[in-house]
Formats: structure tokens, C-alpha cells, sequence
């Protein structure tokens, strides 16, 4: 096919792309916008107000794009994969950013102009990954997603701050180099960057499986990176302390959920089982996670720990390659979202009250009892990220387990049996640092008086994150039901 017929047939698959397209438009608008209108001094323009707008109206009006795209679903498109499950993380991703944003109005933050531009950006690279059917593409948003993070990570402009965008940036660019790398060799060996033209999985089916292991795991790098997996989690706690919590909240889910999906898709396409690796990588995220979230005194560093071994349960779970595992894994992304980004919601509430942006376990003392529907919200949220009842992390942990179960029971393989067990024994681990948080709110004295404000909105908002979080114990099956659709 010559470069006319492609670009004619690349312009005839664009419908399947308009929630990019749009984010691609409102991303260069939003530039436009600033530089036009918020560039001269006027007293008259609300800087702050407009943009946070233009955000929530970009945001709603990718929502109704995207709710329009079953329409659209064509398996035999070469250069988008628009299918449920692309759909079913784009709506997940654009709940994260409502969330965030409605965070940002609550806890009155004044940012500047580049965070929400950023943010549209950011939207954009995720669904350009969610979507994506080839490598180029894939590595185009990545990097689109991880330059708009390193900004984020610096956007404080202190010392610590500078210093942990620094790191995440070195970090970035060496998984980005080596995941480039992987990238070349498989394409020299296949010979296309398409990986559903069954000339992929053919062509590499052809070489002998220990050299392509080495290349899919190179090439995995990037994506172990963006979800904060073992060996590429070193850059998490740093940012997480030094990075605004509103978008904390937002990193924390936000590329995991495009992460995930094209990582799924990718082991899903290989003709060799990396199942091995991905295990060894998922038992040794959750104890890193895990351990060393026990002794940490600094809330967020101890928040940022715990994602790392939130990341291996998903990671393992993915690597069995069964519908009850996927089906389990999108259910967990969907609890986990509503349990982190409230528990960085109370977080912040705490902070900008204090001003204090470094919040430890000990200035938390006797806020439940001051403020009982706060310290409620709190235990909501905590029990749910370990995962007990009456919430959707038990729910969520319940599916991973019986997922891997049904796994072992079917392979007979130890490795799933291991991680099995050792999941189970870290989720009694993650007790200990997830409940230490009410402990010290409910059962410690406050050494002073208590300067702190919970507003109407905020309680509000509170209780609509955390509704998901206990609705969905007792009705599990109205998320299961639409994810069986997915994989009918």
C-alpha cells in the first residue's frame, strides 16, 4: 500500500478516534486561550475559574465522545483499537479527572496555567495509548503521558520538588530507552510495529523463545515504569511527597489504567509465556510495597509504598491470562480508583487546613473524634485499600484471589499458588500502615488544639467518592455484569 492509499485510510478510520481528536484540538485551544486572553493584566478575568471551566467542559464533552464510540467499534481497523475495553478505561480515566478537578475547586487550589493545560494533555496521551494498535503510537503517548508527569512532579518549583521531578524524569528516560530498544528488535524480527497483523505473532513465533522473553520484557519496561512496578519504582515516593496531592490522587490511578490495558494486550499477542517474569515482578512489587510502607511516618510516602504493591496484585492477576483474571483486574482498577483518590482527598483536606504539605501520621491525632465524619471517611477509604469488608476492596481482593485460585487449580502451576499465598500473608501486612492512619485519628490525643476545616461541599464530596466504595460490596454485579459483555 502506497502513502496515499495509507493516509486515505487512516482519514477514514478518524471517527474512531474523535475523543482524541478533540483532546488533541481543546490541548492546542487551551494553549491558544492562555497566550490570547490570560497573557494580558485584567482585573475582570477570573484566570483560575475560566480554566478550571474550559476543563470541566472538555472533559464532559470527551465523556459523550466516548459513550458515542460503541458505534464505531470496527476489530479489523489497523490503526486504532477502539473495542469495549479501550472504552471502558477511557470512562474510567475521565472519572479520575472530574475527580481531580472537582478536588481542585473544593480545596481552593490556585495553580497556574500550564497545570490544566497539562491535565487536557495528559487525558489525551492515555487515550492515545488506550487505543493504540501499533508501537510507534504506543510510544508516542508515553512519552506524551510522561513529559506532562515530569511537569506536574516540578510544578512546586522548591527544592524537593525540582529534585523529585529530576529523578522521575532520569528514571523515565532510561525505561524509555529501553523500551525503545525492545522495540527495534522486534521490529526487525517481525518486520511490522503492527501488533494485532498476524505477521507479529508469526514472525516471532519463528525465534527461539529465550531471546524473545529478553526482548518482551525489554520492551514491557516502559509500561512496568508507568505503573510503578518492580524494578522501575524508585521514582514513586519522591514524587508522591513533593507533587500537589490534587494530582497525587491522579497519578496514582491514572496511567495504571492505560498501563494495564496495553499491557494485557501485549502478553496477550506474544507466542511465548512471560507468565514467569511477570509473577517474580508482581511478588517482589507487593513485598517492596509492602515493607517498606510499614515504618514510614510521612502519610503520602507511606500512600505512594502502597500503590507499588497495589500495582503487583493487578500485575500478577494480569499475567494469568483468563477471563476471570482480566474481568478481576478491570474490577480492581474500577474499586481502586474511588479508594485512593479519597484517601488523597481526606489527605489534602488535612493539608490545606494546616498548611502543612508534608503531613505525618502524628499531626492526624485526634481528628476522627474532633471531626467524626471526616475520621468515618477515612476508615472507609483505609479499610478499603486493604481490602476488607464492608467495602469494595474486599470485593475487589476477593475476585483477585479466587482469580488465581481457579489459575492454579487449572496449571497446577506453583508460581500462581505462590503468589497466591503471599498475597494473602501482605494483605494482613498492609493491615499494620493502612489502619494506622485511624488509629492515630480515633485513638491518639491531639498534642494542641485543632486548626482544621471540613466545609458542607467538602463532606459532600467525600460521601459521593466514598458511595462507590460501599455500594458496589452489595452489588458487585452491576460492574461484573458489563465487564462480562466486555469478554463475551
Amino acid at each position: 500500500m502506497d502513502i496515499s492509499s495509507k493516509l486515505t485510510s487512516l482519514l477514514q478510520s478518524m471517527p474512531q478516534a474523535m475523543p482524541e481528536v478533540f483532546l488533541m484540538v481543546a490541548f492546542i485551544l487551551m494553549i491558544l486561550v492562555d497566550l490570547i486572553l490570560f497573557r494580558k493584566k485584567t482585573e475582570n478575568i477570573d484566570k483560575d475559574f475560566w480554566l478550571w471551566g474550559f476543563s470541566i467542559a472538555i472533559v464532559l464533552f470527551t465523556l459523550f465522545l466516548v459513550l458515542s464510540q460503541n458505534q464505531f467499534i470496527d476489530p479489523s481497523n489497523t490503526y486504532f483499537r477502539v473495542d469495549l475495553s479501550s472504552i471502558y478505561f477511557k470512562l474510567l480515566i475521565l472519572m479520575a479527572a472530574l475527580i481531580l478537578l472537582i478536588h481542585i475547586k473544593l480545596l481552593k487550589y490556585s495553580l497556574a496555567t500550564e497545570f490544566y493545560v497539562l491535565l487536557i494533555g495528559q487525558i489525551f496521551g492515555l487515550f492515545l495509548l488506550c487505543i493504540a494498535s501499533n508501537f510507534l503510537t504506543i510510544y508516542i503517548a508515553i512519552e506524551i503521558i510522561s513529559i506532562c508527569s515530569y511537569f506536574f512532579a516540578a510544578i512546586n518549583a522548591n527544592k524537593k520538588a525540582i529534585e523529585g521531578a529530576l529523578k522521575y524524569a532520569l528514571f523515565g528516560g532510561i525505561c524509555s530507552a529501553i523500551m525503545l530498544y525492545g522495540i527495534s528488535l522486534i521490529y526487525g524480527i517481525t518486520g511490522t510495529i503492527y501488533i494485532f497483523d498476524p505477521a507479529f505473532a508469526r514472525n516471532l513465533s519463528q525465534i527461539d523463545p529465550l531471546p524473545l522473553i529478553l526482548v518482551a520484557m525489554l520492551t514491557l519496561s516502559g509500561f512496568l515504569f508507568k505503573i510503578a512496578a518492580f524494578p522501575f519504582h524508585f521514582w514513586v515516593v519522591d514524587v508522591y511527597e513533593n507533587t500537589p496531592t490534587a494530582y497525587v490522587s491522579f497519578l496514582s490511578i491514572g496511567p495504571k489504567l492505560a498501563g494495564f490495558l496495553v499491557i494485557g494486550r501485549l502478553i496477550l499477542v506474544l507466542p511465548v509465556s512471560i507468565q514467569p517474569f511477570l509473577i517474580i515482578i508482581s511478588i517482589l512489587s507487593i513485598a517492596i510495597g509492602n515493607f517498606s510502607a510499614l515504618n514510614q511516618k510521612n502519610i503520602k510516602r507511606m500512600l505512594g509504598y502502597s500503590t507499588i504493591a497495589q500495582a503487583g496484585f493487578i500485575l500478577g492477576t494480569l499475567s494469568i491470562l483468563s477471563n476471570i483474571g482480566f474481568q478481576a483486574v478491570y474490577f480492581y482498577l474500577f474499586g481502586y480508583l474511588f479508594s485512593s483518590m479519597l484517601a488523597f482527598y481526606l489527605v489534602d483536606i488535612v493539608e490545606k487546613s494546616t498548611g502543612n504539605p508534608n503531613l505525618l501520621l502524628s499531626d492526624v491525632k485526634g481528628l476522627g473524634l474532633a471531626f467524626p465524619f471526616w475520621g468515618i471517611l477515612l476508615i472507609i477509604s483505609m479499610v478499603s485499600l486493604v481490602g476488607l469488608p464492608i467495602t469494595i476492596g474486599f470485593t475487589s481482593k476477593l475476585f483477585i484471589f479466587s482469580a488465581l485460585w481457579e489459575a492454579y487449580q487449572n496449571s497446577q502451576n506453583m508460581l500462581i499458588l505462590i503468589l497466591l499465598i503471599f498475597g494473602l500473608l501482605n494483605t494482613a501486612v498492609a493491615i499494620y500502615y493502612y489502619l494506622k492512619l485511624p488509629y492515630f485519628s480515633f485513638f491518639k490525643a491531639a498534642n494542641e488544639k485543632i486548626d482544621f476545616q471540613f466545609s458542607f461541599l467538602q463532606s459532600l464530596f467525600g460521601l459521593i467518592l466514598a458511595f462507590p466504595v460501599l455500594f458496589f460490596f452489595f452489588k458487585p454485579d452491576l460492574i461484573m455484569n458489563w465487564l462480562s459483555i466486555i469478554f463475551s
